[in-house]
This record gives C-alpha cells, structure tokens and sequence, in this order.
C-alpha cells in the first residue's frame, strides 16, 4: 500500500504537469482507495485459490545438534 500510494502521488504530479495545472486531488484520492481496494480483493483471492490448490499438510521438524569431534593431527 505503501508503493501504491508514492506511485500515485508521483503519477499526479506528473499528470498535473503534463496538463499545467493542478488537477483536483480528491479524483487521485478516489482512485487511490479503490487501487487498495482491488489490490485488497485480488491478494485475498489469490490467496484462496493457491490454498485451494495445495492446502496445507502437517509436517514434522526435527532439530538434532550434533556434537563433532576433533581429532588432533600431530600437527
């Protein structure tokens, strides 16, 4: 959300100077909620889909320390 809003703070100043005025903010703003909106949606979707796909399995990890040994070389 973060990028999405810089990259749509960056785009109005563009656009704003592209048109050699300000253009009305609240229409950025508009379209900033919804880009979070969608983004929202289309994250949520995503994620119920690749869920859906390769639901999760039980799975079980063991941690073991081994304990090595040195020989001493001679050297």
């Amino acid at each position: 959300m973060t990028a999405l809003v810089i990259t749509n703070i960056v785009i109005y100043f563009q656009l704003s100077l592209m048109r050699n005025w300000l253009i009305p903010g609240e229409i950025m703003v508009f379209l900033t909620v919804a880009q979070i909106v969608v983004a929202g949606i289309w994250s949520y979707l995503s994620n119920w889909i690749y869920l859906s796909v390769f639901p999760p399995i039980e799975t079980l990890a063991i941690e073991g320390r081994r304990k090595y040994q040195f020989r001493d070389s001679g050297i």
